[in-house]
């Protein structure tokens, strides 16, 4: 909304004929800074919002994981297969997107 009130408010002072005197390309430059400013405004807000949600993890402990810290021959084996799976698809999508 605000970034339309001052594309109609620069667009006036363009093509009106008591404009003062600013060139196209001034009003243009401030136009891309004014997004520009805007968009950075808009993420900050964004970035805000989103920091704010909890983080929690409940019910999970350190001893319920895949690795809990022991060096258990199962879940290294199992660690292994998912690794293997993961890279066999992405190796298969690569291949397909670029024939």
């Amino acid at each position: 909304m605000l970034l339309a009130l001052l594309i109609l408010h620069l667009s006036i002072l363009t093509f009106s004929p008591l404009r003062p005197s600013i060139s196209f390309q001034t009003s243009a430059t401030a136009v891309i800074l004014s997004a520009a400013v805007l968009g950075m405004l808009w993420a900050l807000i964004q970035f805000l919002l989103v920091t704010r949600i909890p983080i929690r993890s409940e019910g999970i402990s350190d001893s319920t994981g895949l690795v809990s810290g022991s060096n258990d021959e199962a879940t290294t084996r199992r660690l292994t297969e998912i690794y293997t799976a993961i890279y066999e698809g992405a190796e298969s999508f690569l291949r397909a997107e670029y024939r």
